[in-house]
């Protein structure tokens, strides 16, 4: 797998990207479960190619620029994918976007946009199905927003999962406190210690690098926030 570029400055893409004007949000309607990404500022010939991945009640959405940064101006589109087949629950939904090297873009980046919960209040009857949109260039637009409250905090999926040797692990913090990111292995012991400070509320994403020390199995992220705990499960695959 070639090794991701975008640890070092992820945080300062976040600052910097014009990501920060997207908006993700939930809409629920019958039998239907749409996930939205609007005011997506890009180059006028961006096109996106959403992957969106539904495993228990975690659901991941990956977007893709397959065209590049090859266009002086700049587009507001918006993205999103429509999922049937549901069952009802709590979900999870984490939003990435990959500027690629193969694309025209000068590294291989991956950018956290969002994350959010929702719950869903039945079962859809509706075969298992997933389709995904991106809108023409137009100027910005406001869509009514649903549930875009998240938990006080919470701890995602990491991506890419499972990995060897680069992964990233993202958070995000209704309110501040003393912050604490671990990696154990399956037998308990500490594997790492990413995060042991105070920090704002806020999204944060933090790169874990194996460097080839660990061996292909389980593994589990632990994120505390003044004594509150959310434990999520990696691989390594090699």
């Amino acid at each position: 797998m070639k090794k991701f570029f975008f640890f070092a400055f992820v945080l300062l893409i976040w600052s910097n990207s014009l990501a920060q004007n997207d908006s993700v949000f939930v809409k629920l309607l019958p039998d239907t479960v749409q996930i939205w990404n609007v005011n997506v500022a890009s180059n006028c010939a961006s096109r996106y190619s959403l992957q969106t991945e539904v495993s228990g009640n975690s659901i991941l959405v990956i977007e893709c620029d397959t065209i590049g940064s090859i266009a002086n101006c700049i587009c507001i589109f918006d993205l999103h994918a429509s999922i049937t087949g549901l069952l009802a629950g709590r979900y999870t939904v984490a939003v990435y976007r990959q500027e690629l090297k193969k694309y025209f873009y000068s590294h291989d980046t991956t950018i956290f946009i969002d994350s959010l919960t929702f719950t869903l209040q039945s079962s859809s009857a509706q075969p298992k199905n997933i389709q995904s949109s991106q809108s023409a260039c137009h100027t910005a637009t406001s869509i009514d927003k649903e549930e875009t409250n998240p938990e006080t905090f919470l701890l995602l999926s990491n991506y890419p999962n499972p990995f060897n040797p680069n992964t990233v692990i993202s958070y995000q913090l209704a309110v501040g406190g003393f912050v604490s990111l671990k990696v154990y292995d399956i037998l308990g012991n500490e594997i790492a210690s990413l995060v042991n400070e105070v920090q704002n509320p806020g999204k944060y994403a933090i790169g874990f690098d194996t460097s080839n020390k660990l061996s292909s199995g389980i593994y589990f992220s632990r994120l505390t926030v003044d004594g509150s705990v959310r434990i999520r499960k990696m691989v390594v695959l090699k």
